[in-house]
């Protein structure tokens, strides 16, 4: 019985490490999105976009290969136009 909950134990680990490398966790006030990362990596899993400017935040590759611009366009905080802008600046 000891052997089964440390497989289960291992077995947790290794989902949350998984969901860490591969997924990011955005939020803005209540509202949460996941969002697959483009490659497995640490950076950036836990972001919060409250009071953070669009730009700032879409000048970070990772973020704007994954699609984060398309939340900024949900809420209300970017147009369709100035999101193509800023992403033509980073081309």
């Amino acid at each position: 019985m000891k052997i089964f909950r440390k497989l289960c134990i291992l077995g947790i680990l290794a989902g949350m490490i998984y969901f860490i490398f591969n997924y990011h966790v955005i939020y803005y006030k209540f509202n949460f999105w996941i969002l697959k990362k483009s490659h497995p990596t640490y950076r950036y899993t836990f972001v919060n976009l409250y009071g953070k400017d669009p730009e700032e935040v879409l000048s970070i590759d990772e973020f704007r290969e994954d699609g984060v611009g398309d939340i900024f366009l949900e809420l209300g905080l970017l147009t369709e136009r100035e999101l193509d802008r800023i992403l033509y600046l980073y081309e």
